[in-house]
């Protein structure tokens, strides 16, 4: 006996690509494959479409399903790095303790990262001093900043973009932090190198589109492959300015 799985969209307020994986009751990947879910790009309408017919000869079946990008973060390769700020470094490691746990994949690590940011810290100025000697003045200027946001529980792009930075190579993405503009004005944030190609995250953005952290999290600048409202100065020196926090 044949059994077909329709996978239908319900008022998608725009275009979301899923990877639908389908497993056997034993755990064996049968299919897998990426649908879209959505009609419109441009937020305009919504839609309750058939987008995928899938056939299977098994009634023993075990279906599961995640975002694109859940799939991109998830096949990052981890290595975990600290600043060589123990101060800083203690406190970053008490933030991930709290906000992820071991069996979390990469995806919702850094999800809960992003979530964190954007739930608990406000917009403002803040820099704090490091005692330790970094190679590079664009490591110095990370710890700081981070720091900053950490010790006043605020900060502008700059910190927020930071914190990311030094808190998602903790636990051990390819993370730096970007300069330019957004919209016309000064905006720094972030990328994440994975496989070589570049995405974008932007907690301080997502902050503001979530009503200042009092409303849920958005996520519309959690990787992204790009963003027209932003354009970065010289990202590849920036990238290239970073040493991987070492000290003299």
């Amino acid at each position: 006996m044949t059994n077909i799985l329709k996978v239908k969209a319900g008022a998608f307020l725009c275009v979301a690509t899923f990877v639908l994986s389908v497993f056997s009751a034993t755990g064996s990947l049968i299919d897998k494959r990426t649908i879209t879910l959505g009609t419109d790009a441009n937020n305009v309408g919504t839609a309750t479409i058939d987008v995928e017919t899938i056939e299977f000869s098994s009634p023993n079946l075990i279906i599961k399903y995640g975002t694109k990008e859940e799939e991109i973060i998830n096949s990052a390769p981890l290595n975990p790095m600290l600043t060589n700020d123990k101060d800083l470094d203690s406190k970053i490691e008490k933030i991930i303790t709290k906000i992820t746990t071991n069996d979390m994949s990469n995806y919702e690590k850094l999800r809960a990262l992003h979530n964190y940011l954007v739930q608990n810290y406000h917009y403002g100025s803040s820099s704090r001093g490091t005692r330790v000697i970094y190679k590079s003045g664009y490591d110095a200027k990370m710890v700081r900043r981070a720091k900053g946001i950490l010790a006043t529980g605020q900060g502008s792009c700059t910190e927020f973009a930071a914190l990311f930075m030094v808190a998602a190579r903790h636990i051990g993405f390819d993370c730096y932090s970007i300069q330019g503009t957004y919209a016309g004005g000064d905006h720094t944030w972030n990328i994440i190198i994975i496989d070589g190609k570049e995405y974008i995250f932007d907690s301080e953005v997502d902050y503001r589109n979530s009503n200042d952290g009092r409303s849920a999290t958005s996520y519309k600048n959690f990787c992204r492959k790009s963003n027209p409202k932003i354009h970065a100065f010289n990202k590849q020196k920036n990238i290239n300015s970073f040493k991987e926090f070492a000290t003299f």
